[in-house]
């Protein structure tokens, strides 16, 4: 997915300086077809992440955390569930 500053620089080299399309592609690193779609489209891309599967399940592991409070004792005044869901960062180090 191409970025919304190179979306900007690829419409400015192509319009205001007058580039030819195959110039600024060759200029960027992208291919023709990506330079001829930016052209055509009329609004810049938008940037959505994806949902991580955790997303549906993380309001009933919320839920059945607040029902069962006891966690180990190690996640004790941390986010048990961040550290549950996305490991805890510290421990690689």
């Amino acid at each position: 997915m191409i970025s919304v500053e190179d979306w900007v620089e690829i419409r400015r080299l192509h319009r205001a300086e007058q580039r030819t399309l195959r110039a600024v592609a060759r200029r960027l690193e992208i291919s023709q077809d990506v330079g001829t779609a930016v052209l055509k489209s009329e609004v810049a891309p938008k940037y959505q992440p994806k949902s991580l599967i955790v997303d549906v399940v993380e309001p009933h592991i919320r839920d059945l955390l607040r029902r069962f409070r006891r966690c180990p004792r190690q996640c004790r005044g941390t986010d048990w569930l961040e550290s549950f869901l996305y490991g805890d960062p510290l421990a690689s180090a």
